[in-house]
């Protein structure tokens, strides 16, 4: 927990947006459409550092590991033991329960209201699931599943009395949470970001992504085992077994998100105890124990583990670092290779740093530099005044001549060559490659 705010970019994006709410008053998103809940919360802490709002999140999933053990108890599984450990150390759950990200946060309120809705304290889990929303606004996608539960509950009068206070409830609060951004961006805070990958890229990408995060052992053993007990759950279904159509109707909205927009493993974090649940319902004990050592295994441990960040050069290892061993590593790497850019001497420069930018940013404000106080989500930049630097995220090819206009000498990290689409050369710009020790 004491390694940074996390692997991800975006986890440094809310510390940004914390630290402005906390120190200016004035809430800026971290990235729209805005994940305000966890950003309110996060900046009472923001200024005690990443150990303080990392531990806030640990809290946070231990409350989400409690309310699915009440959901086990509640629905009387067989084998909650076994589900209820593989949830807590499953490495998409452990890995986010240690950074200032907000997938745990729509997590926790997810658990919760899912919890009460079984306990049929509706308007509770209206409540909770509205904060759930206002953490993640994709969670959004878990309402047809829960509308299907209370329809099943009761006559046709009390289902539509259940669902519209249902709905009211979850409008009411989400809205409140979101009502800061409503007021400064009107409805332009909605926004969706379409990927740029190539047909082929895209299933790359969503491929690596599922196995990164639970091995290809576990992968193999899942098609397995949905094979082996494929005749069990066709039954289930043509049996019309309300909870396995819950979990499937719970399930299969963020498939097909992740399906359509494969940025992070992280957007399938909600599906982890569904799947669990559903596996469960149609497989036997032997099965459902030997799937859980496996998917808890790839936090310590790969097997088969493939290292293909650089596609140049892909490193396959019969046995290698588990994910939160790896994650570990690398955010120790990030803070490294952040602390090397600043460090750098070259003043009236521009830096084309990428997914940097709000490492270097939240560290300049961590530490007091003597920055302006910039907006990288809203401004794309962070501006060092005392060397009269420029931290950029990218650079149009008229924004690059604009600042080599005016005598601005361009720097850049390798991987702005090779991961950005750009339609020009740096190079033909004089731009210079900043060499990183740590990379």
């Amino acid at each position: 927990m004491n390694k940074g705010f996390g692997d991800d970019p975006d986890s440094w994006r809310i510390a940004v947006s914390a630290f402005y709410l906390k120190n200016t008053g004035v809430y800026f998103p971290s990235r729209f459409p805005g994940y305000p809940f966890p950003e309110y919360l996060n900046s009472v802490l923001i200024n005690y550092g990443w150990f303080a709002t990392n531990t806030l999140t640990m809290i946070i999933t231990l409350i989400s590991i409690y309310a699915f053990g009440k959901i086990l108890l509640e629905l009387n599984v067989k084998n909650k033991g076994i589900l209820f450990l593989t949830y807590a150390f499953v490495p998409l759950i452990w890995i986010n329960s240690t950074n200032t990200m907000d997938y745990m946060w729509a997590m926790c309120f997810i658990m919760l209201s899912i919890c009460t809705l079984l306990e049929s304290r509706y308007v509770l889990s209206a409540a909770l699931f509205g904060l759930a929303i206002g953490s993640r606004s994709t969670s959004l996608l878990l309402l047809p599943a829960i509308l299907f539960y209370i329809y099943g509950q009761y006559s046709h009068k009390k289902i539509k009395r259940f669902i519209g206070e249902y709905v009211v409830v979850v409008g009411i609060v989400s809205t409140i949470v979101y009502t800061p951004l409503f007021l400064k961006y009107g409805f332009t805070f909605i926004t969706y970001y379409p990927t740029n990958y190539t047909l082929i890229e895209h299933i790359e990408r969503f491929g690596y992504n599922i196995y990164d995060s639970i091995g290809l052992i576990s992968i193999s053993y899942i098609l397995f085992y949905v094979v082996k007990f494929k005749s069990t759950f066709s039954n289930e279904i043509h049996s019309e077994n309300k909870q396995v159509i819950f979990y499937l109707i719970a399930i299969v909205p963020f498939l097909l998100l992740y399906a359509k927009v494969p940025y992070d493993a992280g957007y399938l974090i909600p599906t982890v105890p569904f799947i669990l649940l559903f596996l469960e319902k149609i497989g036997n004990d032997k099965h459902i124990l030997i799937l859980s050592l496996l998917l808890v295994s790839n936090s310590i441990f790969a097997i088969g583990d493939i290292d293909a960040t650089n596609k140049e050069e892909i490193n396959i290892k019969i046995i290698g670092e588990g994910l939160v061993l790896d994650n570990a590593n690398d955010r120790v790497t990030n803070i490294e290779i952040t602390n090397e850019i600043i460090d750098f001497d070259m003043k009236n420069s521009v830096f084309i740093v990428r997914s940097y930018l709000p490492y270097i940013e939240m560290t300049y404000l961590a530490n007091s530099a003597n920055g302006t106080i910039s907006h990288s989500v809203i401004d794309g930049y962070y501006y060092d005044e005392s060397k009269n630097r420029y931290y950029v995220y990218r650079l149009s090819e008229n924004q690059i001549r604009e600042y080599v206009l005016k005598n601005y000498t361009i720097y850049y990290l390798e991987n702005c060559i090779l991961e950005d689409d750009l339609d020009y050369d740096l190079r033909m710009y004089e731009a210079k490659l900043l060499e990183i020790t740590n990379e």
